[in-house]
């Protein structure tokens, strides 16, 4: 069950939770826009709310 829990936590801080070391100025330098971790990398391209981590389903792939 920890397993669980550390695996939301881990989703939340990458996905949902913009960190303020990996904020970014616009060129006028005026907005500032707040980044994710999968942001920075490329991964998505805007934070994700609750309901889209929960309702994300993986692609699972069977091999034979």
């Amino acid at each position: 069950m920890l397993d669980n829990h550390l695996d939301i936590y881990q989703c939340y801080y990458n996905v949902i939770k913009p960190h303020s070391t990996l904020t970014v100025e616009t060129i006028d330098g005026f907005k500032k826009t707040v980044r994710t971790p999968y942001m920075a990398e490329g991964i998505t391209d805007q934070p994700w709310t609750w309901k889209e981590l929960l309702m994300f389903k993986v692609g699972i792939s069977i091999i034979d």
